[in-house]
């Protein structure tokens, strides 16, 4: 019958080094690994095609990642995504930064079956954290890299984090615009806007470039509790919102110019009315548009 590869028992780590160091508990990861064709069959008195006018002319390599990580898996990715250098101990700041952070990614089905995928170069070009009634906070990924490899056999041994705990939305508290707001769902996004065309003289990406960046929260609030919500974004609304888990972990991202755009609350039959605040974050002269920290 063959061996099976079942998803349960596969292994994923990630980490700026080979072999990998780092583990994560993951709920979905796609290796986003194809090697792209150009078929240079055209016009020569046949409709029947050739082989070998087939040739590959890149390798793609765009994994996507989604998990409910605990407090301690969480810092590192977000400074993954944010670019930056971490500062402070038990309570880190992660700022933005300009240049891409690279690291490698290992994944391993249940050994032996399948390939085991070693990506290496990879940069996050979309980070989203959410969260929503009854459910923890999920980070999403979004990749670019640059190389893979499908020839490894052997597979770190790595301890998850036992210590730490996820956060959950029943944990937070949103201040919006100066005032405490219940909320039935919380967002929080980054995208760095990566190059994906810099294939130069190269069937692999040749770097992880930088070209944008776009920042956005977004949160559903009831419209009833929050009359005039609604235009908040046609000012500069500051934000925070703090998650402490049960564990004591806190995890901070403010802004002091979110503007969500100004949109008419809905009103489903058999519900209440809601309103969704969802903007872009913007600096206030030079400061940052979004401060995180989190207190492990």
């Amino acid at each position: 019958m063959g061996t099976a590869a079942e998803t349960g028992l596969c292994k994923l780590g990630w980490g700026t080094s080979d072999p990998v160091d780092t583990p994560l508990n993951f709920l979905d990861f796609d290796i986003g690994v194809k090697k792209e064709f150009k078929d240079t069959n055209a016009s020569k008195g046949t409709f029947n095609k050739d082989p070998n006018r087939v040739v590959v002319v890149k390798h793609i390599v765009k994994p996507k990642l989604s998990l409910e990580p605990t407090a301690a898996e969480l810092g590192p990715l977000i400074a993954w995504a944010m670019n930056g250098t971490p500062t402070g101990s038990t309570t880190k700041t992660y700022p933005l930064g300009d240049t891409p952070a690279k690291n490698n990614i290992h994944f391993a089905p249940r050994v032996p079956a399948g390939e085991q995928w070693f990506l290496g170069g990879v940069a996050v070009q979309e980070m989203r954290l959410s969260c929503s009634i009854g459910e923890p906070l999920k980070a999403e990924f979004d990749f670019l890299g640059q190389t893979f490899d499908d020839t490894r056999s052997s597979y770190p041994s790595l301890t998850l984090d036992q210590t730490t705990r996820p956060f959950v939305l029943a944990e937070l508290v949103a201040s919006i615009g100066g005032s405490s707001r219940n909320v039935k769902d919380m967002m929080f996004s980054i995208n760095n806007g990566l190059l994906e065309d810099r294939f130069f003289n190269s069937l692999t990406l040749t770097d992880a470039v930088k070209a944008d960046q776009t920042l956005k929260m977004g949160f559903t609030v009831p419209s009833g509790a929050n009359a005039g919500a609604w235009t908040l974004g046609t000012g500069n609304v500051s934000v925070t919102a703090t998650f402490t888990n049960a564990g004591g972990s806190v995890l901070v991202i403010s802004t002091s110019a979110f503007k969500p755009e100004p949109t008419s609350p809905t009103f489903a039959q058999k519900d209440e009315g809601l309103v969704r605040l969802e903007g872009e974050l913007y600096r206030i002269t030079t400061g940052s548009p979004v401060t995180i920290t989190l207190t492990l």
